[in-house]
């Protein structure tokens, strides 16, 4: 008998790449974005509800953190090699366990894009720094996935560090900029549906729709980065020594 015939063949990140679409509704997924949605759509009604302004952004920051913490616990998992959703997150801690998350995704995100910000700022005193921002927004959404999973899988700020980062996206390149390209085209179409719901003069229901999506694909590319990582974690060597 031979029995390397019962023995797994692992996929590859590009095997593993549509099955991303499918992933936000295993186990509790779908009760997941259901939940997720609603909230979302009651914290856009209250904006119409001044009084509870500080609530709202309260809330709101929660909400945000929660979500950011579930995000990344798809991403770790999938790093992993798990197949199926997570479970919900435990709340042991706000700051830890909610507000940490999300301000580890802003922080993130104000790293990559902070020297086109900082073009764009000072382009009236040196009007070459103009020329300059396109080229520096291009690649700060370059570097951001391999930052933004750098930082969810060692649970670290400062794994955003080029020294890091660029040397990561140097060695899986090609599936790098595969898994770059599907979360570009998950964002425009992101973008696209908030701008069209936005034509529909149906109260909460663009806000539903919206959201849900913007779940479903946040999850969809948390997906992505967790399998590019395990399909590739030999050569990143991450947490070798």
């Amino acid at each position: 008998m031979d029995l390397a015939a019962f023995v797994p063949v692992e996929k590859s990140f590009y095997q593993m790449v549509p099955g991303a679409f499918a992933y936000p509704f295993k186990k509790n997924g779908l009760f997941m974005l259901i939940c997720a949605t609603v909230l979302y759509a009651v914290m856009e009604a209250t904006r119409f509800l001044p009084f509870i302004s500080f609530y709202r952004f309260w809330g709101y920051l929660l909400m945000a953190g929660y979500l950011c913490a579930y995000m990344q616990k798809v991403m770790v998992y999938s790093g992993q090699g798990e197949q199926d959703m997570p479970g919900w997150p435990d709340v042991s801690s706000i700051w830890s366990d909610v507000i940490l998350p999300f301000l580890f995704l802003a922080g993130t995100i104000f790293a990559c894009l902070m020297p086109a910000l900082a073009a764009a700022y000072f382009s009236s005193d040196v009007p070459i720094l103009t020329m300059a921002f396109i080229p520096l927004m291009i690649l700060g959404c370059f570097y951001f996935p391999m930052a933004l999973l750098a930082v969810g899988m060692t649970d670290n700020i400062f794994s955003l560090n080029p020294f890091v980062v660029m040397p990561s996206i140097l060695k899986i390149f090609p599936p790098y900029l595969l898994a770059c390209l599907v979360l570009g085209f998950l964002a425009g179409i992101s973008f696209v549906t908030q701008l069209v719901m936005g034509l529909i003069p149906v109260p909460f229901l663009p806000s539903m729709i919206t959201g849900f999506l913007a779940i479903y694909f946040f999850t969809v590319e948390m997906r992505i980065l967790g399998v590019m990582y395990y399909t590739n974690r030999s050569r990143l060597g991450w947490f070798t020594r």
